[in-house]
């Protein structure tokens, strides 16, 4: 059964849809810009619980292109590694952090402080 969100909602004030987890895919992409609306900024973020970050998202200076993540987002020092070991930027990898960020040590002390 297919959807067609616009016909049946009132979405002018829609700005925004995010997915999480990974670049949404292509499939997906197309029925949120045809059935739901053709202007909203539709953005895949990726991120980690375990380290309270979100490493990639989406980015309303830049162009949105279906099966891609729009940017890194600040703060996150991350790269795309082969299995090999080596660094390969703009290509699909392996993700790895490579520097701690401020906020990771602060907010489990936070949270400590609080619950003890």
């Amino acid at each position: 059964m297919r959807l067609f969100v616009a016909k049946t909602h009132h979405l002018t004030t829609l700005h925004t849809i995010l997915s999480t987890g990974s670049p949404l895919k292509p499939q997906l992409f197309d029925f949120v810009y045809s059935d739901i609306k053709s202007d909203v900024l539709l953005g895949s973020i990726t991120g980690g619980t375990d380290i309270i970050a979100c490493f990639a998202g989406n980015n309303a200076s830049l162009p949105v292109f279906r099966g891609e993540i729009q940017s890194l987002h600040l703060g996150c020092a991350i790269q795309s590694w082969s299995e090999e070991g080596m660094i390969c930027p703009y290509t699909h990898g392996l993700m790895a952090i490579f520097q701690v960020n401020v906020c990771e040590l602060i907010v489990p002390l936070i949270l400590f402080c609080y619950l003890f």
